[in-house]
């Protein structure tokens, strides 16, 4: 597999996420992207953004963390 996608609502935020794994010489890159919309995000679009890429640094840190 080389590509994760799932999404869904949440707290009136619909989110989509998506990993990708690339080989790259004796490991692998991960890339993460994920994008929140709905009425809680327009309306405090700042702090649901810093809180967004605060999340995804935490997961690829955790995954790091076990692959090592």
């Amino acid at each position: 597999m080389h590509r994760i996608l799932w999404g869904g609502p949440a707290h009136g935020i619909t989110g989509v996420h998506e990993w990708t794994f690339t080989e790259d010489g004796d490991g692998v890159v991960v890339r993460t992207r994920e994008s929140w919309a709905g009425a809680p995000v327009d309306a405090d679009r700042d702090n649901l953004a810093a809180a967004l890429d605060d999340s995804l640094s935490t997961w690829l840190d955790a995954l790091k963390k076990a692959a090592e």
